[in-house]
Protein backbone atom coordinates (compact mmCIF):
# COMPACT_ATOMS: atom_id res chain seq x y z
CA UNK A 1 0.00 0.00 0.00
CA UNK A 2 1.48 3.52 0.05
CA UNK A 3 -0.06 5.03 3.52
CA UNK A 4 2.42 8.63 3.57
CA UNK A 5 4.27 10.27 0.55
CA UNK A 6 6.51 13.51 0.02
CA UNK A 7 6.99 15.84 -2.73
CA UNK A 8 9.69 18.14 -1.44
CA UNK A 9 9.47 20.74 -4.67
CA UNK A 10 9.38 24.29 -3.83
CA UNK A 11 7.76 25.73 -7.03
CA UNK A 12 4.24 24.53 -8.44
CA UNK A 13 5.73 25.57 -12.47
CA UNK A 14 8.67 23.08 -11.61
CA UNK A 15 6.03 20.40 -11.18
CA UNK A 16 3.72 21.52 -13.65
CA UNK A 17 6.62 21.04 -16.16
CA UNK A 18 6.68 17.49 -15.93
CA UNK A 19 3.56 17.02 -17.61
CA UNK A 20 3.80 20.72 -20.04
CA UNK A 21 0.41 20.98 -17.51
CA UNK A 22 -1.39 24.43 -17.43
CA UNK A 23 -2.65 25.52 -13.75
CA UNK A 24 -4.34 28.34 -12.23
CA UNK A 25 -1.25 30.76 -11.07
CA UNK A 26 -3.33 31.68 -7.72
CA UNK A 27 -2.58 27.87 -7.00
CA UNK A 28 1.31 28.80 -6.20
CA UNK A 29 0.23 30.53 -3.29
CA UNK A 30 -0.82 27.12 -1.97
CA UNK A 31 1.64 25.34 -2.73
CA UNK A 32 4.66 24.40 -0.49
CA UNK A 33 7.21 21.50 -0.37
CA UNK A 34 5.71 18.33 1.89
CA UNK A 35 7.71 16.00 3.61
CA UNK A 36 4.51 13.41 5.04
CA UNK A 37 1.53 14.10 3.35
CA UNK A 38 -1.64 12.07 4.86
CA UNK A 39 -4.93 10.53 3.85
CA UNK A 40 -7.24 13.68 3.95
CA UNK A 41 -4.48 15.74 2.87
CA UNK A 42 -4.79 18.22 -0.10
CA UNK A 43 -2.01 17.53 -2.52
CA UNK A 44 -1.87 17.62 -6.19
CA UNK A 45 -3.06 15.27 -9.52
CA UNK A 46 -2.69 15.87 -13.18
CA UNK A 47 -6.01 15.02 -15.42
CA UNK A 48 -7.44 16.27 -18.54
CA UNK A 49 -9.48 19.09 -18.35
CA UNK A 50 -10.94 20.85 -21.30
CA UNK A 51 -8.71 19.06 -23.76
CA UNK A 52 -5.29 19.37 -21.83
CA UNK A 53 -3.61 18.38 -18.97
CA UNK A 54 -4.37 20.01 -15.86
CA UNK A 55 -2.66 20.49 -12.65
CA UNK A 56 -5.21 20.57 -9.83
CA UNK A 57 -5.40 20.60 -6.12
CA UNK A 58 -7.37 17.30 -4.68
CA UNK A 59 -8.27 15.71 -1.24
CA UNK A 60 -6.22 12.20 -0.76
CA UNK A 61 -9.11 9.21 -0.71
CA UNK A 62 -11.40 8.87 -3.23
CA UNK A 63 -15.05 9.31 -2.48
CA UNK A 64 -17.32 7.57 -4.59
CA UNK A 65 -20.72 9.83 -5.02
CA UNK A 66 -22.55 6.88 -3.73
CA UNK A 67 -19.99 6.24 -0.44
CA UNK A 68 -21.27 7.71 3.15
CA UNK A 69 -18.05 7.51 4.86
CA UNK A 70 -16.11 10.24 5.62
CA UNK A 71 -13.26 8.46 4.83
CA UNK A 72 -12.00 7.82 0.99
CA UNK A 73 -10.33 5.07 -0.66
CA UNK A 74 -6.73 6.06 -0.37
CA UNK A 75 -5.19 3.12 -2.56
CA UNK A 76 -6.85 1.19 -4.97
CA UNK A 77 -5.49 -2.50 -6.45
CA UNK A 78 -4.68 -2.32 -9.76
CA UNK A 79 -6.00 -5.99 -10.24
CA UNK A 80 -9.52 -5.30 -9.11
CA UNK A 81 -10.29 -1.97 -10.65
CA UNK A 82 -12.08 -2.93 -13.75
CA UNK A 83 -14.39 -4.85 -11.55
CA UNK A 84 -14.82 -2.92 -8.01
CA UNK A 85 -17.58 -0.48 -7.34
CA UNK A 86 -15.63 2.03 -6.08
CA UNK A 87 -13.17 2.38 -8.92
CA UNK A 88 -14.61 1.06 -12.36
CA UNK A 89 -16.71 4.24 -13.31
CA UNK A 90 -13.50 6.15 -12.07
CA UNK A 91 -11.15 4.22 -14.35
CA UNK A 92 -13.08 4.04 -17.00
CA UNK A 93 -13.78 8.01 -17.21
CA UNK A 94 -11.47 10.15 -14.22
CA UNK A 95 -7.75 8.42 -14.60
CA UNK A 96 -4.99 10.71 -12.72
CA UNK A 97 -1.73 10.76 -12.10
CA UNK A 98 -0.21 11.92 -8.46
CA UNK A 99 3.17 13.87 -8.35
CA UNK A 100 5.69 12.72 -5.75
CA UNK A 101 9.53 12.26 -4.66
CA UNK A 102 9.06 9.73 -2.50
CA UNK A 103 7.00 7.26 -0.29
CA UNK A 104 7.50 5.47 3.14
CA UNK A 105 6.93 1.68 4.26
CA UNK A 106 7.72 1.00 7.53
CA UNK A 107 8.90 -2.57 9.19
CA UNK A 108 9.34 -4.12 12.38
CA UNK A 109 7.02 -6.33 14.43
CA UNK A 110 6.57 -3.79 17.33
CA UNK A 111 5.34 -0.03 17.69
CA UNK A 112 6.69 2.20 17.09
CA UNK A 113 7.76 0.46 13.81
CA UNK A 114 10.78 1.60 11.78
CA UNK A 115 10.25 3.87 8.86
CA UNK A 116 11.96 3.53 5.53
CA UNK A 117 11.91 6.24 2.40
CA UNK A 118 11.72 5.24 -1.00
CA UNK A 119 13.01 7.99 -3.34
CA UNK A 120 15.23 8.00 -6.73
CA UNK A 121 19.24 8.65 -6.13
CA UNK A 122 18.73 12.53 -6.89
CA UNK A 123 15.58 12.68 -5.08
CA UNK A 124 14.09 13.10 -8.77
CA UNK A 125 9.82 13.50 -8.89
CA UNK A 126 8.28 10.86 -9.87
CA UNK A 127 3.99 10.33 -10.95
CA UNK A 128 1.93 7.70 -9.42
CA UNK A 129 -0.70 6.19 -11.40
CA UNK A 130 -4.67 7.03 -9.96
CA UNK A 131 -7.95 7.59 -10.34
CA UNK A 132 -9.68 10.45 -9.08
CA UNK A 133 -13.94 11.32 -8.69
CA UNK A 134 -15.71 14.41 -8.57
CA UNK A 135 -18.62 14.52 -6.04
CA UNK A 136 -20.74 17.32 -4.08
CA UNK A 137 -19.20 18.60 -0.97
CA UNK A 138 -20.55 18.21 2.15
CA UNK A 139 -18.46 20.15 4.22
CA UNK A 140 -16.77 22.57 1.36
CA UNK A 141 -18.44 24.41 -0.88
CA UNK A 142 -18.65 23.49 -4.74
CA UNK A 143 -17.00 19.88 -5.95
CA UNK A 144 -15.16 18.23 -3.77
CA UNK A 145 -11.88 16.11 -6.11
CA UNK A 146 -10.66 13.24 -4.80
CA UNK A 147 -8.12 10.92 -5.73
CA UNK A 148 -6.86 7.22 -4.96
CA UNK A 149 -3.22 6.00 -6.00
CA UNK A 150 -2.84 2.39 -7.93
CA UNK A 151 -0.85 -0.36 -6.51
CA UNK A 152 0.52 -3.61 -7.24
CA UNK A 153 2.99 -6.47 -6.11
CA UNK A 154 6.28 -4.59 -4.37
CA UNK A 155 9.04 -5.22 -6.92
CA UNK A 156 12.66 -4.43 -6.72
CA UNK A 157 13.90 -2.52 -4.00
CA UNK A 158 10.75 -2.42 -2.06
CA UNK A 159 9.91 -5.61 -1.75
CA UNK A 160 11.76 -6.88 0.96
CA UNK A 161 9.93 -4.07 2.99
CA UNK A 162 6.63 -4.44 2.22
CA UNK A 163 3.78 -7.11 -0.13
CA UNK A 164 2.49 -3.37 -2.25
CA UNK A 165 3.65 -0.36 -3.79
CA UNK A 166 2.42 2.57 -5.45
CA UNK A 167 2.77 2.03 -9.71
CA UNK A 168 4.95 4.76 -10.61
CA UNK A 169 5.30 5.63 -14.38
CA UNK A 170 7.30 8.06 -16.73
CA UNK A 171 5.62 11.47 -18.30
CA UNK A 172 4.69 9.67 -21.42
CA UNK A 173 2.97 6.61 -20.14
CA UNK A 174 1.41 9.14 -17.74
CA UNK A 175 -0.11 11.47 -20.75
CA UNK A 176 -1.56 8.40 -22.35
CA UNK A 177 -3.18 6.58 -19.04
CA UNK A 178 -4.64 10.36 -18.44
CA UNK A 179 -5.78 11.21 -21.69
CA UNK A 180 -6.94 7.41 -23.46
CA UNK A 181 -10.58 9.31 -24.26
CA UNK A 182 -13.98 7.68 -22.68
CA UNK A 183 -15.90 5.50 -22.49
CA UNK A 184 -13.47 2.38 -23.06
CA UNK A 185 -14.13 -1.22 -23.96
CA UNK A 186 -13.14 -3.53 -22.29
CA UNK A 187 -9.87 -4.19 -24.42
CA UNK A 188 -9.14 -0.88 -23.68
CA UNK A 189 -9.37 -1.67 -20.30
CA UNK A 190 -6.72 -4.03 -20.36
CA UNK A 191 -4.38 -2.31 -22.20
CA UNK A 192 -4.37 0.44 -19.85
CA UNK A 193 -3.80 -1.63 -17.14
CA UNK A 194 -0.93 -3.34 -18.91
CA UNK A 195 0.48 0.23 -20.08
CA UNK A 196 1.03 1.10 -16.10
CA UNK A 197 2.04 -2.94 -15.14
CA UNK A 198 4.32 -3.94 -18.07
CA UNK A 199 7.06 -1.77 -17.11
CA UNK A 200 10.47 -2.41 -15.47
CA UNK A 201 11.55 -1.92 -12.00
CA UNK A 202 12.06 1.70 -10.76
CA UNK A 203 15.61 1.98 -9.35
CA UNK A 204 15.08 3.19 -6.11
CA UNK A 205 16.59 3.95 -3.12
CA UNK A 206 15.38 2.74 0.37
CA UNK A 207 16.48 4.80 3.46
CA UNK A 208 15.39 4.68 7.41
CA UNK A 209 14.62 7.90 8.28
CA UNK A 210 13.09 9.20 11.86
CA UNK A 211 10.35 8.01 13.31
CA UNK A 212 8.67 11.39 13.19
CA UNK A 213 6.99 10.64 10.66
CA UNK A 214 4.83 8.69 11.92
CA UNK A 215 2.83 11.12 13.21
CA UNK A 216 1.27 13.08 10.78
CA UNK A 217 1.26 16.43 12.17
CA UNK A 218 5.07 16.69 11.42
CA UNK A 219 5.74 17.57 8.10
CA UNK A 220 9.22 19.13 7.68
CA UNK A 221 12.16 18.17 6.45
CA UNK A 222 13.34 16.57 9.38
CA UNK A 223 11.09 13.47 8.27
CA UNK A 224 13.76 12.21 5.64
CA UNK A 225 16.66 12.81 8.13
CA UNK A 226 18.47 9.12 8.64
CA UNK A 227 17.89 7.46 11.43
Amino acid sequence: MCGRFTLTKSQLSEVAGLLDASFDPAFQQQFQPRFNIAPTDTHWIFCIANQQVELRPSVWGLLPFWSKKPEGFINARVETIIEKPAFKDAFKNRRCVIPADGFYEWTGSKAPKQPYWFHLPQTETFLFAGLFEESRSKDREGILTSFTILTTAAGGTVKPYHQRMPIIISPKIAKDWVSTSPPINLKQAQDLIHLVTDIPDIPLEAKAVSKKVNSPKVDDPTCIEAA
